[in-house]
């Protein structure tokens, strides 16, 4: 948790709304760990206030911690833990919008958020840097590998030589990763990198359309505040929100036209906060 506590005094500065929930972090289910290589994160309920990332506790000789710090701002905060819980906890949206399964865009954002850590304050050595480029490549490797097995017709083998020469994973690793890629969830694996890599390409384009009005709050919440969203409708409404907030700049640039009526937020493509 030490590096989620780095980041909190500047959680304000990044985000303009957070959740109400809490979050903890504990040990997986002994039972249950041979089918995870990581763990994952549960959000919470009514017999359970807290959001908890369970992790796998396992093997902890073939299970290194180096990646801990990228791997626990994907997880809990401003990950899925935010991500998860700012949208259960907004009843403006309809429970249909606020449970939506896009993968792309909830493990997106996590993945986002790994990288966010750098700006927050989240990795303070070269030890931490290294273990953020290890993540970066973990997941990138992801998208060769599963496309490989699910589209390409790769053999275990050739996957599994793959991973061990683009990354550093232990066997045990690779072969709970390939369970995954395989019989568990094919193609899921790619929704991280894609979901990211869209995330930043929306937000240079906010800050080019913007300048120095741009505001790293407002866009968060732009991501956040109106439920999961496929990739393409995502950028239509963060489209939709540049225009607005170009508006909105010109208005307040302008006491003449101060009695010009913004376009009502609910007139967005999709409902914002």
């Amino acid at each position: 948790m030490s590096y989620v506590r780095s980041i909190e005094p500047n959680i304000a500065s990044y985000f303009l709304h957070i959740p109400k929930a809490g979050y903890a972090i504990r040990r997986l289910d002994p039972g249950l760990e041979g089918a995870y290589a990581f763990g994952f994160y549960v959000e919470p309920s009514a017999g359970q206030p807290l959001g908890i990332f369970f992790f796998n506790g396992s093997q902890l000789n073939e299970r290194s911690m180096y990646r801990a710090g990228p791997l626990i701002l994907h997880e809990l905060v401003p990950g899925h833990h935010f991500q998860l819980n700012l949208t259960a906890e907004n009843h403006s949206l309809p429970a249909f919008r606020r449970y939506a399964p896009f993968p792309a865009y909830s493990e997106g954002w996590a993945d986002y958020s790994s990288q966010l850590g750098s700006e927050m304050g989240a990795y303070h050595d070269d030890y931490d840097r290294y273990a953020l480029l290890a993540q970066n490549m973990h997941q990138s490797v992801r998208l060769v590998v599963d496309t490989g097995l699910n589209y390409l017709g790769w053999s275990l083998e050739q996957a599994t030589n793959y991973m061990r020469e683009h990354e550093l994973e232990s066997e045990t690793q690779i072969k709970t990763e390939l369970l995954r890629y395989t019989t568990g969830t094919p193609a899921q694996a790619l929704a991280y990198k894609m979901g990211s890599h869209e995330i930043m390409t929306l937000r240079k384009k906010a800050q080019k359309g913007l300048g120095n009005k741009f505001d790293i709050r407002e866009f968060h919440d732009w991501i956040l505040g109106s439920g999961p969203l496929p990739l393409k409708v995502l950028a239509q409404h963060v489209d939709w929100c540049i225009e607005q907030a170009k508006k909105k700049a010109v208005l307040a640039n302008s006491p003449s036209l101060s009695m010009v009526p913004m376009l009502p937020e609910s007139s967005s493509p999709v409902v914002p906060r």
